[in-house]
């Protein structure tokens, strides 16, 4: 979201001038030490049929409102399974920036491998896969 905005600060090196446009951003949480996963594995849906969805939805009891309203910051993470299997995760998130979010809940840890898009209908490849970060700074929004 973008906001037209007049802010006041110092600028004794002048190094914006009148009628510059300067992009600011402004924190309003911060959180230190999470694991943090990519935003587009949070968004991350598979290409399969919704009863195959459905039925992995169910054995790995995932709860509606993960992948239907997403009440209560409610998400599903898709990991990859030592098997190399796609396997459903549900998750709570919290403080998210324009590349990562934080996990609030959810059986992830840093390392996991996360799907974050498709390249085809086929098995995942290795591109359409990203670590989570295994990064103590914190997620910001």
């Amino acid at each position: 979201v973008t906001y037209d905005t007049v802010i006041d600060f110092e600028n004794p090196e002048e190094r914006l001038l009148p009628g510059e446009t300067a992009y600011v951003t402004i924190s309003t949480g911060k959180a230190d030490n999470v694991i943090l996963v990519p935003n587009a594995a949070i968004s991350y849906t598979p290409d399969l049929p919704s009863s195959e969805l459905d039925r992995l939805y169910r054995q790995f009891k995932v709860p509606a409102a993960a992948y239907t309203s997403h009440r209560d910051n409610q998400q599903v993470v898709w990991k990859m399974t030592d098997a190399n299997d796609p396997e459903p995760v549900a998750s709570s998130t919290g403080l998210s920036d324009s590349s990562v979010t934080q996990l609030v809940s959810g059986d992830l840890k840093a390392g996991d491998t996360v799907l974050t898009g498709s390249l085809s209908s086929g098995p995942p490849s290795k591109d359409n896969k990203a670590p989570i970060p295994n990064r103590p700074t914190g997620a910001r929004r």
